[in-house]
């Protein structure tokens, strides 16, 4: 989790989960955990949920990992819970920041 960026708390915000649910699962204390909650863990960490059963090599002490996906997944988060006016709104301000540029083939 680390080497994607996360701690327990931003990875709850960003999947939109409680805290204690992924504190539990990290501690092994969750043993039937429900899929819905687990694949909105998966879809945060940009993995399946098969990949969070799956044993992964610790990061080492300085992990390397670019840090727009955390801002990403938390805007995500937010994203989820507009509704398609909002997220138009949302999408109007993006491009008004950060214009597409256009390939001008000359």
């Amino acid at each position: 989790m680390l080497a994607r960026g996360f701690e327990a708390t931003s990875l709850a915000n960003a999947a939109g989960v409680k805290v204690s649910f992924v504190r539990d699962i990290l501690a092994g204390r969750s043993h039937n955990p429900h899929v819905e909650q687990l694949a909105r863990v998966a879809a945060a960490l940009h993995c399946g949920v098969e990949d969070l059963s799956r044993p992964q090599p610790r990061p080492d002490a300085t992990p390397s990992h670019d840090p727009r996906t955390l801002a990403l997944a938390e805007l995500n988060a937010k994203l989820r819970s507009m509704s398609v006016t909002e997220i138009e709104i949302v999408s109007r301000l993006v491009d008004a920041l950060h214009p597409r540029r256009k390939n001008n083939a000359a």
